[in-house]
């Protein structure tokens, strides 16, 4: 009985939530904008309150009308009770030994919402893509295994889809969704969505209308992924040209700058005729090509380096256009790719390569008591396998690694000292308490968001 009535009034949450959504939307409440809010609100509630209302979306859908023409959808009339009361009642059914305190949280919750919101967005931010990619049953080392080792006979369509969106989860370092059907919407919270459908693991590719990935990344630029396993002289009609069209749709309704939409095309292999009409739109649009390995090579990189800004990687979609643009042949297109991509890793690992010292020193210091020794931790860091590839990827070779580490490992454990997560006393170092570095980068935060104000 108790199981049943659970049931209900999630039902009846999750049509109020809907109901709300569509009223704020009016005329744009579309169904794949209604569904990408209303994932938002149920993140939401299900962090602050532990109520999961995210599977009742499909029967709560059903009770509100559409336009059949215009595909807006409408509200019925019906009255709806409060979110907040609904809630209260939920709490009630699932803590009635603390329901009281539980209803205090609430009413905290409700009238805090702006700063709940806030404090979602720095645990947000505090996330990693192993954090993300753990929701789907999926981590960074099987993704990037599968990118390495990539063969076509392994994948169907929708399973080469979310490939490629597990790829992009890395790189840019953003949540992902799984949004069946989703159109574009500009304002959706950043992140990756994925327009196939998700059960216990991919299960339907994404539908016509749309690319089948959407990066809504945090430099304001959105890219398009459209991934196919076809590589016969259809790759272009069926699965490329449409794309263009979708970009123009876009960039008229939203109002949208061509230069802030990228088109990354990817199949396992690229066709000399499908690169020749590529190379013929690199004027209009942003567009690029990228195999698994290209993948597996920008996802290394974006990888070691927490935070790395999406603007780099906006960066190199710039170059990768570029390159397409002015490449003379077929065969000069695919090695200046290659290398236009190991310079670019190169470059990034060069410029993050104080962060990704310091991080991993202190990882080292952690689980030690005491102050180290710098010959001691010379010696960790150059068995350190990430350490090792990490400067592998700036062309030092396996015999410099030493040298190198022992001549720079000063300027490494200073810039911890900087951060607040490393102390210093002449050629010995020690970890810091975690709570010193994150309390010195939340006031630098708050005092940069007052400059903008």
């Amino acid at each position: 009985m108790v199981e049943k009535a659970l049931e209900g009034l999630k039902r009846e949450l999750a049509a109020t939530i809907l109901a709300e959504i569509v009223q704020t939307l009016g005329v744009q409440a579309t169904l794949g904008k209604v569904r990408s809010r209303y994932r938002i609100s149920a993140d939401e509630i299900q962090s602050k309150v532990n109520i999961n209302i995210l599977d009742y979306f499909e029967e709560a859908i059903e009770e509100f009308s559409a336009n059949t023409k215009k595909g807006v959808i409408r509200v019925p009339k019906k009255r709806f009770r409060s979110k907040n009361s609904l809630i209260k009642e939920i709490i009630k059914v699932l803590e009635p030994s603390r329901a009281a305190k539980g209803a205090i949280k609430l009413d905290q919750f409700m009238q805090a919402l702006p700063e709940f919101k806030t404090s979602l967005e720095v645990r947000e931010m505090m996330a990693t893509p192993d954090e993300y990619l753990a929701k789907w049953n999926n981590s960074t080392a099987e993704v990037l295994r599968e990118l390495e080792m990539f063969s076509p006979r392994k994948y169907d369509p929708k399973m080469y889809e979310f490939l490629l969106a597990t790829a992009f989860t890395i790189v840019f370092q953003l949540p992902l969704y799984s949004e069946y059907g989703a159109e574009f919407d500009p304002e959706h919270q950043s992140g990756i969505v994925w327009r196939g459908r998700f059960g216990k693991s991919a299960e339907d590719f994404a539908p016509g209308g749309m690319s089948d990935v959407i990066a809504y990344t945090r430099s304001e630029h959105f890219v398009l992924g459209e991934a196919t396993l076809r590589f016969t002289r259809t790759q272009w009609e069926t699965e490329i040209e449409p794309i263009f069209t979708h970009v123009s749709e876009v960039c008229k309704e939203h109002n949208i700058s061509k230069d802030r939409v990228y088109l990354v095309f990817t199949t396992p292999e690229l066709l000399e005729m499908t690169y020749e009409r590529l190379k013929t739109v690199t004027r209009l649009y942003n567009v690029l090509y990228l195999d698994a390995k290209d993948f597996f090579m920008i996802a290394s990189i974006s990888n070691y380096i927490p935070g790395l800004s999406n603007y780099e990687v906006v960066k190199l979609f710039n170059n990768l256009n570029k390159t397409l643009n002015e490449s003379r042949s077929f065969g000069s297109f695919k090695s200046n790719q290659k290398d236009e991509i190991s310079h670019w890793m190169s470059n990034v690992a060069e410029t993050f390569l104080n962060t990704f010292m310091a991080v991993k020193i202190y990882g080292k210091l952690a689980r030690q008591s005491g102050l180290v020794g710098f010959g001691e931790l010379t010696d960790w860091l150059v068995k350190d396998k990430d350490v090792v590839q990490y400067y592998g990827i700036m062309a030092v070779s396996s015999g410099e690694i030493q040298r190198a580490i022992r001549d720079e490992l000063d300027r490494f454990v200073s810039y911890g000292s900087i951060l607040g997560l490393i102390r210093q006393v002449n050629e010995h170092a020690q970890a810091l308490p975690i709570n010193g570095y994150e309390n010195t980068l939340y006031k630098t935060l708050g005092h940069l968001k007052k400059l903008l104000y």
